[in-house]
Formats: structure tokens, sequence, C-alpha cells
């Protein structure tokens, strides 16, 4: 089964570092969640592990992982539920409104992947800065 899940949902910027680290900039935060909205990808589910392609890249390798790990992390997570839901009944209607309420779910999934990922590679990217003027 192929689904395309286009992420949509806004990223909220990190607000505070984990204790006993320094933030990293807050622009390049915001400049790495602006790149990733833009991303798309399609993930393929089966009997073995998810595997996720990057169909709109954003031009940065990192930002486009950011993008398939949280798919393959999140995604294969409801993808029982959202069988489910079209399986249990052939009402439209009530089919719309649980896949409705497991894609907020997942959304919220999506949005705390990319805030812990893209804290990480601003992180990643300050030091590799700091190590370079060193």
């Amino acid at each position: 089964m192929l689904i395309i899940l286009p992420l949509l949902a806004q990223l909220q910027d990190v607000t505070a570092p984990p204790a006993g680290t320094s933030a990293p900039p807050q622009d390049e935060i915001r400049v790495i969640g602006r790149k990733l909205r833009d991303w798309r990808g399609a993930i393929r589910l089966g009997d073995h592990a998810a595997g996720c392609v990057t169909k709109r890249s954003t031009g940065d390798r990192d930002i486009d992982q950011i993008g398939r790990d949280a798919m393959t992390t999140c995604v294969p997570m409801f993808e029982a539920a959202l069988k489910d839901a079209y399986a249990r009944t052939t009402d439209k209607a009530v089919r719309e409104r649980s896949a409705a309420d497991i894609t907020q779910r997942m959304t919220a999934c999506f949005e705390a992947q990319h805030d812990m990922r893209i804290t990480a590679l601003a992180d990643r990217r300050a030091a590799q800065r700091s190590d370079s003027t060193h």
C-alpha cells in the first residue's frame, strides 16, 4: 500500500533547549522548519519495514532526512487504525470522521518528531560552525 502524506502541519518553534545545553540559534531552527514545510514524501507500508522516498526535496539532504524519518516513525504507528477505520463501516461520513481523528493524531506525531529532529540538526550545525572557527 502506498500512502502519500503532504506534511502540511505548521511546525512550532522549539522554545527551550534541554537542561545543561546551549540553545541552537533560533534563526537556524526557523529556517530548517520553513524548508521542511516544502518537503513531500511517499511511504510504502507492508509486511516489512516502512520505506520512505522524497517526492519533493528541500534541496538539503539533512532536512529531507527529517521528513523521511518522521514518516517512517509515525505512519506505521497509525497504519492499523487507518485500515480499521475504512474496514469498519461503509458509511462514508463515519469513515471520514475516524480518518480525520487518526490523521490529527498522526500530525501531532509528525510535529513532535520534527521539533526533536530540527533541534538536533540545528545543534549539529551550530557545533560544526563553532568547531570550524576554532
